[in-house]
């Protein structure tokens, strides 16, 4: 991911490698129904230079972010102090969340999300409509 940037306006730039043809996979950043069906719940979309790209993201996505997140910064910290013993998965992660004052309700929060995250994937693989 590069990041340029000019007088007024910031540009984030990501390149994915897509096993499709680029036909294909232009109609799901031009189609807000396509763009739904890959990965969010609403969309809206005006494909000109400058124009809005907004997805809303399925919720359980966000709370997977909000884990992965800080999985990562665990770690980083364990690279940063040299400390393996600092860096730790899931578990660790989820430990280092209840430890915060917030903790409970944060864990609910998260917890909420991933079981959204859960239910969308288990009513996806039942009702996705694939093409071959």
């Amino acid at each position: 991911m590069s990041t340029t940037s000019s007088d007024t306006t910031t540009a984030i730039e990501r390149e994915i490698a897509i096993a499709a043809r680029p036909e294909t996979v232009w109609e799901f950043f031009v189609d807000p129904e396509k763009a739904c069906r890959w990965m969010g719940t609403s969309a809206e979309l005006d494909p000109q230079p400058g124009g809005i790209y907004r997805v809303e993201v399925i919720p359980g996505n966000v709370a997977r972010g909000v884990v992965f997140i800080l999985i990562g910064g665990l770690v980083v910290d364990a690279g940063w102090t040299y400390d393996p013993q600092k860096s730790r998965g899931l578990d660790g992660a989820l430990k280092t969340l209840a430890g915060t004052t917030a903790g409970p309700y944060l864990l609910m929060i998260v917890a909420i999300g991933l079981l959204a995250y859960v239910l969308y994937s288990l009513m996806e693989s039942r009702y996705r409509i694939t093409h071959s």
